[in-house]
């Protein structure tokens, strides 16, 4: 089982809003506003730092995250 920690909470980001990441599995999981959750794969933790510093949460997203990785919906 994936040990999660909360990378942002609640984010005033008007896609995301809240992210989990568990370092082991390197599994991002992302709380879309509108959406339900999604897991990315192969995730490095320098790429969810950047997240959790990002300006813009979507635009991170979009240009980092999206497209990059393997991802499923999460239940």
């Amino acid at each position: 089982m994936m040990k999660f920690e909360q990378v942002i909470n609640n984010s005033d980001s008007s896609l995301i809003n809240n992210v989990w990441y568990a370092a082991k599995d390197q599994c991002l999981m992302i709380e879309f506003k509108n959406l339900g959750c999604y897991m990315y794969f192969g995730v490095p933790r320098r790429d969810v730092d950047a997240f959790g510093n990002a300006a813009s949460l979507g635009k991170f997203f979009h240009e980092n995250i999206r497209g990059f990785f393997q991802f499923v919906a999460a239940k």
